[in-house]
């Protein structure tokens, strides 16, 4: 019996404990190296313009090689949940029997065709990935190559992944050293990826994003550039982070920042002078405007941190009473340094013009007053 579908244009993978690959060509066509697939494998991945996958613990891939040129129509791919996804679209041996954890030392051999397809999403608009702890990665350069139509990348809660892009050995140098345009691309948002280094890290491509306008990396403690070479992204104006927004004085990058010595003149007369570390992530040295609504901090601003504000200018926070974690006590925390010196030292933080606190029940001080250590506000007005 032949099965046809000719309007099929939706797949919605839900729950399903014990799905461990999605089709059925690989499993029964392989002839003398040769894949042959099922006339539903054909409908499905041609078809398909919308793909959501949530919960299904035993798929460690979604598009198979075999499909990696039938994608045409795939507008938009959400993956969340799916504890045991190694790679999305699929380019190596996968142990499908394995539904206990990522891959391990023992595989079950699968056999794949000779010449591997790149997979081609020229109509993928919106890729959304979340709580996916296998992945490493999520493209290949030579598949997100033709992503000409992506314009919404999410990436969140993925605890194994080290580059959004993995670079290939079989790429061609002069090939990849030709500059990579991303002409709809509008959003990125990459948040808590603890082991992120970055969104790709070959050094002989360059990014150009036209369109790109929000960028958010919250999260990310690993990550220092995002991208190895250069990245253009003429209509981008900020980072956004959970803190708020970042400037891009550094562009997309942060490769070395400047020592720092505020010119300002002291209203105590005696000021330090404060150094920023070389190869820095996008940090409260660049932040303009912070925007807490809900943190698990006591203190906003930490002792140590405090030196590194010199480009804030304006505070908003405001405290989500249906969390617990509206704990609050104290915005600017003044410590004692660990010195033998007793003269004062001057903390400036020379551009901030606005501070609005709400509804911080359990707020104690917005600083506390230290005879070695004061704080300065030359410009606060609000």
């Amino acid at each position: 019996m032949l099965l046809l579908l000719p309007r099929f244009q939706e797949l919605n993978l839900i729950h399903l404990d014990n799905l461990n690959q999605i089709g059925d060509g690989v499993a029964k066509g392989i002839t003398h190296g040769q894949s042959k697939f099922h006339q539903l494998d054909m409908f499905l991945w041609q078809n398909s313009n919308k793909i959501y996958i949530e919960e299904c613990h035993a798929l460690s891939s979604v598009i198979p090689c075999y499909a990696a040129e039938q994608m045409q129509n795939l507008q938009e791919l959400s993956i969340k949940e799916c504890n045991t996804m190694e790679e999305i679209f699929e380019t190596k041996v996968i142990n499908h029997n394995n539904i206990s954890g990522c891959s391990s030392s023992t595989k079950v051999p699968i056999p794949r065709p000779t010449n591997i397809a790149t997979h081609k999403l020229p109509n993928l608009k919106i890729l959304n990935i979340h709580k996916c702890d296998c992945l490493e990665f999520i493209f290949t350069l030579s598949t997100l190559k033709s992503l000409k139509n992506l314009k919404m990348l999410e990436i969140s809660y993925c605890k194994a992944m080290k580059v959004i892009v993995k670079e290939e050995a079989r790429e061609d140098t002069m090939e990849i050293s030709q500059p990579m345009v991303f002409p709809q691309l509008k959003s990125v948002e990459l948040d808590s990826l603890p082991n992120l280094a970055g969104f790709f890290l070959g050094v002989n491509t360059d990014f150009q994003w036209p369109l790109l306008e929000h960028v958010m990396i919250n999260v990310c403690p690993q990550m220092r550039v995002f991208t190895a070479s250069q990245s253009t992204a003429p209509r981008l104006k900020y980072i956004h982070t959970k803190l708020g927004k970042h400037n891009l004085e550094c562009g997309l990058n942060f490769y070395e920042t400047p020592t720092l010595r505020d010119q300002t003149p002291s209203l105590h007369g005696i000021r330090s002078h404060p150094t920023v570390p070389e190869k820095r992530t996008w940090s409260l040295y660049n932040l303009i405007e912070c925007n807490y609504y809900d943190d698990e901090r006591t203190k906003i601003f930490k002792s140590n941190e405090l030196r590194q504000l010199q480009n804030l200018e304006t505070i908003h926070f405001c405290a989500n009473h249906d969390s617990p974690n509206y704990c609050v006590k104290e915005v600017f925390e003044v410590a004692s340094e660990v010195t033998t010196n007793t003269t004062q030292t001057v903390v400036n933080i020379p551009k901030l013009r606005e501070v609005h606190l709400l509804s911080l029940n359990s707020l104690k001080y917005i600083w506390k007053n230290n005879h070695r250590r004061i704080l300065e506000f030359p410009n606060l007005t609000t």
